[in-house]
């Protein structure tokens, strides 16, 4: 079997850790260039451990289709990225399925008293003006995450080895890169050409695990469901469609309602966003042991038809 998806994937995940610290001391004086126009004022403030995890992921993402194609991984791809009207109605179907969940999340928080709604933005303009932001923005997430995580990453991976392993590897990276947010102890006062190497041993520095276990283990059963549901339905429309509806409820939900300080807890987390809670991590724990059974129950079922 070639090894040529398993190269590139590593071509992917090298290339940017080598690059964009090498670019990101670049890209963060040129920045502050801009602060002296108004419409860039607000660069002033911009820390260069954000600067160089932008820079990170903007190469990150124009290689996809460079090393999705040589690796060879686009021909297990193409079809499940292939449109269709069916499969637009799968992801807006899916994403108000996805809404709806996290909605379940906040309204039991709500039964509860452990949220309440924030007067801040409940019935103002500002509330609606950012809603439909984060509509745009959760699309985007959806359909780039989806196309980089399940499409390249896990495809990659599938084409070598057994779906639980794919899944298993595939998801544990796209739970721990959510926590890849350096900081360094103190700014720094020089800039040079390795400034962005002094990051490598803070790459994880704001990930704490006494508060941050649940959320990191619900975003690993997430990456288990729509692992399971891209091979199940065969296209990446539904679950991009889903990962758009959970985000977009999550930065609604944390906009509409406040979590009560004195009921910050083990079952509902310590932050306003539903994902961080011990509760959404055992329904995620559920519902990814229920997308893993029908999958596999699918692909029985498909093995066991006649021939046409």
């Amino acid at each position: 079997m070639s090894a040529r998806p398993l190269r590139y994937l590593l071509v992917f995940l090298i290339v940017p850790l080598v690059l964009g610290p090498l670019l990101a001391p670049w890209v963060y004086l040129g920045l502050q260039k801009l602060v002296g126009f108004s419409w860039f004022s607000g660069l002033a403030e911009e820390r260069f451990e954000r600067v160089a995890t932008r820079t990170v992921q903007v190469i990150a993402l124009l290689l996809v289709w460079p090393c999705l194609k040589r690796s060879e991984t686009i021909e297990r791809v193409a079809p499940m990225m292939r449109w269709s009207h069916g499969r637009v109605r799968a992801f807006l179907g899916w994403a108000a399925i996805g809404t709806a969940m996290i909605a379940v999340v906040y309204g039991v928080g709500v039964l509860v008293g452990n949220y309440s709604l924030s007067e801040k933005y409940w019935g103002t303009p500002k509330l609606y003006s950012r809603a439909s932001g984060f509509l745009l923005g959760a699309t985007l997430v959806g359909v780039l995450e989806e196309y980089l995580f399940r499409g390249f990453i896990f495809g990659a991976l599938r084409s070598r080895f057994s779906f639980a392993s794919a899944a298993i590897a595939s998801s544990a990276f796209f739970s721990s890169l959510h926590f890849f947010r350096p900081r360094l102890p103190t700014p720094l006062t020089e800039m040079t050409w390795s400034s962005g190497f002094q990051l490598f041993p803070h790459m994880f520095e704001l990930f704490k695990p006494l508060y941050d276990w649940d959320y990191a283990l619900t975003l690993f059963f997430m990456g288990i469901i729509l692992c399971a549901l891209l091979v199940r339905h065969g296209h990446l429309y539904g679950i991009a469609g889903l990962h758009a509806g959970w985000v977009w409820a999550l930065q609604t939900g944390a906009l509409v309602f406040d979590q009560r300080p004195e009921h910050h807890s083990f079952l509902f987390g310590w932050g306003d966003g539903a994902a961080q809670g011990a509760l959404v991590t055992f329904l995620a724990l559920i519902l990814a042991i229920y997308a893993c059974r029908t999958r596999d129950r699918a692909s029985s079922e498909r093995d066991a038809a006649p021939a046409d």
